[in-house]
């Protein structure tokens, strides 16, 4: 590959938070809507 071990430690790290990260706040925002969606 001609690339460090690391490097792709880190873009694999990387893209897993990055995708919990937006699950996340989908939820979040899923819940929001709820909310007001009973009010």
């Amino acid at each position: 590959l001609g690339v460090p071990l690391y490097y792709a430690a880190i873009f694999t790290f990387g893209g897993r938070l990055f995708e919990n990260f937006a699950s996340v706040r989908r939820i979040l925002l899923n819940r929001r809507k709820e909310r007001k969606s009973k009010e």
